[in-house]
């Protein structure tokens, strides 16, 4: 009995080591600036058994040193972020969605409030990238939504510096037509219209009329932009880059919120978008 007992203690001292050098691996990423890392790479680097790995990055998850965000790909927690237990995603979705494989750029509500147009911080995370869509994620209080296009415009998306290197985001440009591609998904047009009160500010108009000719958004999103622009956001040359680039082509009646009941799209509309005025946006500035 005591033989085994010996044997047994020995093993632990073994796996003891273990753990520590993979302790010790993961504040060499952090003195570097790295706060994510994949199995694959500690595997390479840290040359132990699966079963090491996997003991040890139990141990750590318990120990709330580290978070699996996606399967095979975990963030690390420096004590700074200890009370939160995760960091914020802005600081480890480069690396997670180059260890996807999938182009990406944050969008929508949280690219307003990166741009400072946001009335508070969305407590979703917004990134768009293309078909497949990645499952959404949600843990330790962390949620990352994931939209998706057919494909990402070659233009119209910026990259913005933070604490562990480059972030990229959608323009003022193009958020704002993301936001009324993606109406549903952010709460609806009068919530689109406030955040377009402040985003409208930083608004580049060419690189506004580069967009909206080089991408392909449906005319109805246009149309509706092009109201918004003209008749609630008195932006009128802005508006008039998009009509400059839409009014060769045929504009069927929309609803400027797809979300409102209104009335029958056979109504007279009175306005040069075509668009039936099916809801009373409310400012909060």
């Amino acid at each position: 009995m005591v033989l085994f007992a010996n044997k047994i203690s020995e093993s632990d001292k073994i796996m003891e080591l273990k753990y520590n050098q993979f302790l010790e691996y993961l504040q060499n990423w952090q003195a570097q600036g790295r706060y994510t890392f994949s199995i694959e790479e500690s595997k390479v680097a840290l040359n132990l058994s699966d079963e090491a790995i996997k003991k040890s990055l139990s141990r750590l998850t318990k120990k709330g040193k580290i978070v699996s965000v996606r399967k095979g790909f975990y963030v690390i927690i420096p004590p700074e972020y200890s009370y939160q237990k995760i960091l914020p995603p802005a600081l480890f979705i480069d690396q997670l969605m180059n260890y996807t494989g999938k182009p990406y750029y944050v969008g929508l509500l949280s690219a307003a409030a990166m741009h400072g147009a946001a009335h508070q911080q969305p407590q979703i995370f917004q990134v768009l990238s293309v078909k497949p869509a990645l499952r959404d994620i949600n843990v330790k209080g962390l949620q990352i939504r994931f939209f998706t296009k057919s494909a990402l415009p070659a233009i119209g998306i910026v990259e913005k510096k933070t604490d562990t290197g480059y972030v990229k985001v959608s323009g003022p440009e193009l958020t704002s037509l993301d936001l009324i591609q993606f109406e549903k998904r952010v709460g609806g047009m009068n919530r689109v219209f406030n955040i377009l009160e402040e985003l409208i500010e930083d608004i580049d108009e060419n690189a506004f009329q580069g967009l909206i000719k080089e991408t392909n958004f449906q005319a109805a999103y246009l149309q509706r932009m092009g109201f918004l622009l003209e008749y609630k956001l008195d932006h009128k040359s802005l508006s008039e880059k998009i009509y400059d680039t839409i009014k060769s082509k045929r504009l069927f009646k929309t609803y400027l919120s797809v979300m409102s009941p209104g009335p029958e799209k056979e109504n007279t509309v009175q306005n040069r978008w075509n668009v039936i005025e099916n809801i009373e946006l409310k400012s909060e500035l």
